[in-house]
């Protein structure tokens, strides 16, 4: 979530963290159905309204 709401995408944070692209978009769905969230965007908003991450 952290690496999403600097600006990268799935492709870049798979690169990053030497997984697959596919477990990021589980991830981040997991991350965006646990924060209650629509969207990946709306997910970083409320995680760092959260304090869960820092932007």
């Amino acid at each position: 979530m952290q690496l999403l709401g600097t600006g990268r995408i799935s492709k870049q944070i798979a690169a990053n963290l030497g997984i697959s692209e596919n477990a990021v978009k589980l991830y981040l769905r997991s991350a965006k159905l646990k924060l209650g969230a629509s969207t990946s965007h709306h997910a970083v908003a409320k995680a760092s309204y959260l304090e869960l991450i820092k932007i």
